[in-house]
């Protein structure tokens, strides 16, 4: 079972309870800057798409997004999305049911990469996404930073716990003894705006990865550091790379 597949139907609802304005202000800032990347329409690859936070919005501003995601349910919720805006987002489950080549732009941020827990498929994620980009083309990529997995391990694990009128979070991470490798749990119930009532438990790997260990995989592949800096959230470095 991939993450998310419990929560795919709830997902979108549960993120802005659980974050509020900063959900949206993040949403908007990542957005800002990845419309510095280009100018006109550009051909973007979202790897982690979900259900669209960043696919929909930038094909409504004119861009050709293609988005991939592992959860057939978040594919779903994107295409619905989609539809009913008459909007056109090709998706796919993985990389390698991607045709398309020549890409102006690939994505995979808001903490993708720490979904992938074994090096060689990390590894093979990248070669495949500079593979489908052009010469020139860009890699924006996001990495969560160490402090947040050790503020998260001195805390007992425990990331949210909150309790409120139709609506409980209790998520939380067990930590394996290299601080690398951590089991997360999500337990949510509440009440939608419809009235529906729900409940669902998520419980899936992540994993750290050192900005130093992923650089040079980049470098490896083929990928030029812009050395760019970014900082559109405390809890990520942002990177971008570049095709030659």
């Amino acid at each position: 079972m991939a993450a998310h597949d419990n929560n795919f139907r709830f997902y979108d609802f549960v993120f802005e309870k659980r974050f509020g304005v900063l959900y949206r202000t993040f949403t908007n800032s990542s957005l800002t800057t990845i419309e510095q990347f280009g100018s006109g329409k550009l051909k973007i690859l979202d790897f982690g798409c979900g259900t669209g936070r960043l696919s929909i919005p930038l094909t409504q501003k004119g861009h050709h997004v293609f988005g991939v995601d592992i959860c057939e349910g978040m594919l779903d919720i994107l295409r619905q999305k989609a539809n009913d805006l008459n909007l056109v987002v090709p998706t796919a489950t993985d990389l390698s049911l991607v045709n398309e080549i020549n890409f102006d732009l690939a994505l995979s941020v808001f903490t993708v990469n720490n979904y992938i827990s074994d090096p060689e498929v990390l590894r093979t994620t990248f070669q495949s996404i500079y593979n489908k980009l052009k010469s020139g083309g860009l890699f924006f990529l996001d990495l969560a930073k160490r402090d947040v997995y050790l503020g998260v391990f001195e805390r007992g694990g425990i990331i949210q716990n909150k309790r409120e009128n139709n609506f409980s979070d209790h998520v939380s991470i067990f930590f394996h003894l290299n601080l690398e490798h951590c089991n997360y749990s999500e337990i949510v119930s509440g009440k939608l705006p419809d009235g529906t009532e729900f409940n669902y438990e998520e419980h899936f790997q992540l994993r750290y990865w050192s900005s130093v260990f992923v650089k040079q995989m980049l470098a490896e592949i083929g990928f030029i550091d812009t050395d760019r800096n970014f900082h559109l959230a405390p809890d990520a470095e942002y990177f971008l790379f570049r095709k030659p």
